[in-house]
């Protein structure tokens, strides 16, 4: 990593730090310190416009400062994970859909039928009454079967634009990454907070899923605008 580099990661992780703590100001969350932001939009962005390392540091460091800011200590180490692994997965999956869009595109299309498949099943035949397994309805099928449709339409739509040769394939490998890297964050802090809280967790999930919306597209648009001016877009 250059001196550019090296300045331009040290920015993206005060930028994550900036945006996280002052827009996690307005709304909380049911979980004890949580709070809903818009720092993973600055996430998606570093990631998309300067790789996956970039995307991975800004998201872990800048994330984790955020919530040691708000004297959420226990929120800090899986911060550092699910932020971090974010900006990493972001990165990734932009840079290889990029190169072989159809290829990519066929996985996201059978990992979102597949998790359409498997939610249904769960929601069907667990015996949701055992108080050992303790399982909630909502916890797998209203959690992953939205998650399996928006990936499924992902997948196919990025298909039919590949194979089409159109002009919006790159909108929809943008959209791709920032999509799936905000379903490791939903999918994470749930884990995560089942974990420390139990089944209260689950309260956070819309919380969290708006937050994942309203940053994709935040970061859509600026790395549209920005994106030009970079030669990527």
């Amino acid at each position: 990593m250059n001196s550019k580099n090296i300045a331009i990661t040290a920015i993206f992780i005060a930028l994550t730090y900036v945006t996280t703590f002052f827009s996690g100001q307005f709304i909380k969350s049911p979980v004890p310190g949580g709070y809903l932001n818009i720092g993973d939009a600055v996430i998606f962005i570093s990631a998309i416009l300067f790789g996956p390392l970039v995307g991975f540091l800004a998201g872990s460091i800048g994330s984790a400062l955020s919530d040691a800011s708000f004297a959420a200590y226990m929120f800090v180490p899986g911060t550092f994970v699910i932020k971090g692994l974010e900006g990493l997965i972001a990165g990734v999956v932009y840079k290889y859909l990029v190169r072989k869009p159809l290829h990519v595109s066929y996985s996201i299309m059978f990992i979102g039928f597949f998790t359409m498949i498997i939610s249904l099943y769960v929601f069907y035949n667990v015996n949701y009454s055992d108080p050992i397994r303790n399982l909630s309805p909502i916890d797998y099928y209203y959690f992953a079967f939205p998650i399996g449709l928006i990936y499924s339409v992902l997948g196919v739509s990025s298909v039919f634009l590949s194979i089409r040769k159109s002009k919006y394939v790159k909108d929809i490998v943008i959209l791709s990454a920032m999509i799936i890297a905000g379903s490791e964050m939903v999918l994470g802090y749930y884990l995560y907070e089942l974990m420390i809280f139990g089944y209260i967790a689950i309260a956070e999930a819309p919380i969290n899923i708006t937050q994942a919306s309203i940053s994709i597209l935040v970061a859509y648009f600026v790395v549209k605008s920005l994106g030009k001016y970079l030669r990527i877009y």
